[in-house]
């Protein structure tokens, strides 16, 4: 049993306690940051004002025949927090949620509802799945509520549009595959 901390000059703080064994190693601990700034270098995404408070509780059983091990651990809560995020060039205002872990799959405890595009963008039943193995994907249900159509065509270089969306998508899932 092992204790590590590091990173303490960032606005990051990483504690992790772990076993290793050839069966079942395991690791615990906890991601912490704080007024964090994370941009892509393609500026997909940007995220200032990050706070994150991310537990973790890993434990991976005996490898099958084929090598795969299995991955659990218990429940943990946590939060997320950003003063700012856009999203392809769209400014999402400030937000905060809470947070349901389990092994390497991440939820929002509640929906969450954005303004954009004059409208409301809701997502419920987010949840980062596997996303420590090759399967990682996301998955939500989506609620457009009013979104402004001439807004939404002028920020993704679209033909002028009028007139607004409503819409409920109870299952998008994206993942990484080709």
């Amino acid at each position: 049993d092992a204790s590590v901390y590091f990173m303490s000059d960032l606005p990051a703080h990483v504690e992790a306690r772990g076993q290793w064994s050839q069966d079942a190693p395991s690791v615990s601990g906890r991601v912490r940051l704080g007024r964090m700034r994370i941009a892509g270098t393609e500026k997909v995404v940007e995220v200032s004002g990050l706070d994150l408070d991310l537990p973790f509780d890993l434990a991976w059983g005996p490898a099958s025949a084929a090598g795969a091990r299995t991955l659990s651990g218990r429940e943990q809560e946590g939060s997320a927090r950003f003063e700012h995020l856009a999203v392809m060039g769209l400014d999402v205002p400030a937000s905060a949620t809470a947070l349901r872990i389990r092994a390497d799959t991440v939820e929002l405890k509640e929906g969450l509802a954005v303004p954009l595009l004059a409208g409301v963008v809701g997502l419920t039943q987010l949840r980062l799945i596997d996303l420590l193995r090759p399967t990682r994907r996301a998955e939500s249900a989506i609620l457009l509520s009013g979104v402004s159509l001439a807004l939404a065509s002028r920020a993704f270089e679209l033909p002028p549009l009028s007139g607004t969306a409503d819409a409920h998508f109870p299952r998008v899932a994206m993942s990484m595959d080709a």
